[in-house]
Formats: C-alpha cells, structure tokens, sequence
C-alpha cells in the first residue's frame, strides 16, 4: 500500500485531533499485535520502563498533480498562478523524497505510536482499543493500515541485512534530520547578519569578565540584608545597561517595579531597613512568585539575582545563562564586582566560552523542538545553547566547513550484544 507524501499530510490532518475515549478495530489490532512481534527482531534502547525503538520512514512526494488540484488552491485564494502552485509544491516538498521519524515505545500494555512528531496514538495491548484516534474513521484507517505496513517493510529490509541497512541510513539521512554541533566563533565568521556576543561587550568589557571569572570566590557572603540592600544591588545590575524604560532620577524600587517579574511574594511591602523583617519573610515563602527575578522574560531568557540564605549570612546569586541575555549579565556581574559586592555567578566558565565564541552550538533535528536538549548531546562538549540546521541556512551563504555532524544511533539485531539497550 504506497501513499504519497501530500496524502499522507492531509491524512493526519484531518485525524490527529481526535481524542476518542478508546476505540476497537479487531483486525488493525491484529496487525498491530504482529508489528509488536517482528519489532523484537530489533533491540530496542531501555529508557526506565519503556522500550524505544526509533525507524525512519521514507515517503515520496510524487509529482505536481498528486499535491492538490490547481484550480482548489487558486479559489481558496492560496495561488494566483500555476508557477505559484508549482512554487508552493517544492518550498513544502523540496525533497523527492521525505525522511519521517517513527518512535514506538512499549510501556506496560501500551503501545505507543510517534509518527513525524504530528501524528499520536497508542494501542492497549490487554483490551485492543485504540485511543488518540478512532480506527473506524476511514482516513484513520488507511493511515494506521499504511503506517503498519511502512513499519513492516522497514523491520524486514533491516532483518535482511543490518549492516547495509545501517549504511544507508547514514549515507542517506539528510542533514537536517542529524545532530551535529558548530563552534559559535564559525558561524559569526561566516555570517554578517548574526549579532556578535564579543562585539556587543566589546574587547574591554569581555576582558574585565574574563578576570572576574578568574578572581570569583564562590564562598563570599554578606554579613545582613534587607529590601533596601537588595535594591541597591539591583540598582547596580540595572544601570550597568542601557535600559530604555529606567531614568537615573528613579528609584531603586521603582526601577525594580519597571524591569522586574513583579510577583515579588509581599517583598516590596517589607519595611525598608528591616533585616529581621526580611530574614522573617524569607523564610516564611512558600513560593509560587518570582522575587528574584530582576529581569523578566520567558523560562529561559529571564536574569535572577537570587538572595539565598547560607548559615549566619547572605550570598547573592546572579543568573542569565542565555544568549540574548549573556551580554547584559556579563555587564551586571563586572558592575557588582566593581562595587566590591561579593556575589557567585551561575556558569562563569560558560558565559565566557560563549561571550568569547569558544563554545559550540548544538544542532538539533527539524522533527525536534528546539530547548531542552542537553541529554542529546555528549557532556564533554559542553553544550547549551541550540538551533535549527535552516537557521545557519538562512544566516549563512553557505553551511560553515566546521560544522560536525553526529554519528547516527545504528540498529542492533536482538540478541546482538553491541549497541543500545
């Protein structure tokens, strides 16, 4: 049962928001039941409790015709001419043929389908009832009948011989499918529209940070603290950037109400010089705000200035460890030590790998968000900032000769010694 790549589109369109209670298909489980067998012919990686086993399937994209009807595109008003049809067709399918990644994960009774990151759905192995999507729905169905058989063919073609199974897939996965990695020095090398971190802090400011770093006593603490020396320390990290919203006739709470998170937990309600009056609310927090958090952003694009209790004294603790905020924290951490404020910085030696360029890029798969990928990439390499292969397409004429590209996770027969699991 061959389908192409736009019909296989339009049918998990048109079923992947289903979200029945469970449904049954005796003869799709049977299939389903026979996939599970032939899949033991793999050895699978053991996450926990979970078998993984991960296959890539190839589909085509067909011709011109086979991707719609010209005259339905050009009266929804998506096309004016044919060139704009045949131009639509290749920017979604430039590829004749499409790699797309199955994930099946056996957990308990459960069998659990990843197709292409679109599509979902799991089988219970006890009962036969399906759930994510209804196997009744015809489009359901053809999809889950192709699916099975696609992963079959695939399993089949491994059996037969492992070893040129496992070089094709190597030879032939297109980069944008791999992990690989790129020193952030040869991507500002190779693009003139990149922002770079060294100039932006300048040949001054990266030395003055790169003696902090070396100089930083992560032990130093301060002997009392209240709202007001709090303020005054985010004043500090404040003015060391120009910020557009702050004017120097500000407050220090004022200019906090303006940069920071603002879910301050009762902070700023705190009387000014009290030390016993913050120690008191500090210790009775029971969360949920963001006091700390001087800047505001997303989960990862925010800067803290932690205040952390340590025995019979303070210690302040700065954190931006993000690209679009290293600039502004490297600043802060130089203007505090400068006002001989004793602080611990989150990742110094990271920070300055990144300011200085030395640290890679990890480039992660176009079928996997870009965020939390640090158990993706070897800890060695020390990397924590991620992109898109298009992403340097776009910033780059051309890919830069440093980027290095992964080895793929082979295959192993079951009962093979070698390999995952």
């Amino acid at each position: 049962m061959k389908i192409l790549s736009p019909e296989i589109d339009l049918l998990i369109r048109s079923v992947r928001n289903v979200r029945e209670a469970g449904s049954s298909a005796p003869d799709l489980f049977e299939s389903v039941r026979e996939c599970r067998a032939l899949l033991e012919k793999i050895k699978p990686v053991i996450d926990g409790r979970d078998s993984i086993w991960s296959l890539w399937i190839r589909t085509e994209r067909g011709q011109l015709h086979d991707f719609g009807d010209y005259e339905e595109y050009r009266d929804a008003g998506e096309v004016e001419s044919r060139e704009d049809f045949e131009s639509l067709w290749r920017m979604e399918y430039p590829d004749e043929v499409q790699w797309r990644r199955l994930r099946v994960v056996h957990y308990d009774s459960r069998l659990f389908f990843q197709f292409d990151r679109t599509l979902d759905f799991n089988v219970d192995l006890a009962s036969g009832m399906f759930y994510q999507l209804d196997p009744a729905q015809d489009d359901a169905r053809r999809l889950v009948i192709w699916l099975l058989q696609a992963m079959r063919d695939e399993v089949r073609k491994f059996v037969l011989d492992p070893a040129a199974y496992n070089r094709d897939v190597e030879r032939n996965l297109p980069l944008c499918k791999r992990f690989g990695r790129v020193r952030r020095r040869d991507l500002w090398s190779d693009s003139s529209e990149v922002i770079r971190l060294d100039d932006e802090i300048g040949a001054e400011g990266l030395g003055r940070f790169r003696r902090l770093v070396l100089d930083l006593d992560e032990n130093a603490t301060i002997d009392r603290m209240s709202l007001s020396a709090f303020l005054s320390y985010c004043r500090i990290c404040y003015e060391a950037n120009d910020y557009g919203q702050l004017e120097s006739s500000m407050t220090p709470a004022e200019m906090y109400r303006a940069m920071a998170d603002n879910r301050d937990e009762g902070l700023l309600d705190l009387p000014s010089d009290d030390a016993e009056a913050f120690t008191r609310w500090y210790r009775a927090r029971r969360g949920g705000g963001h006091p700390f958090e001087i800047c505001r952003g997303g989960n990862r694009t925010h800067i803290s200035l932690y205040v952390l209790e340590r025995g019979e004294g303070w210690q302040l603790r700065l954190a931006g460890f993000s690209t679009v905020r290293a600039v502004e924290t490297a600043r802060m951490a130089i203007a505090l030590s400068e006002h001989g404020v004793p602080f611990m910085l989150e990742s110094p030696e990271e920070m300055l790998r990144m300011l200085s360029g030395e640290d890679f890029l990890g480039i992660v798969p176009e079928d996997i968000p870009v965020g939390y990928n640090h158990g993706d990439f070897p800890k060695e390499d020390r990397i924590h900032s991620y992109l898109h292969l298009y992403v340097i397409e776009d910033i780059c004429e051309s890919l830069p000769g440093s980027i290095t590209w992964y080895s793929l996770d082979e295959l192993v027969p079951s009962g093979d010694p070698a390999g995952p699991g």
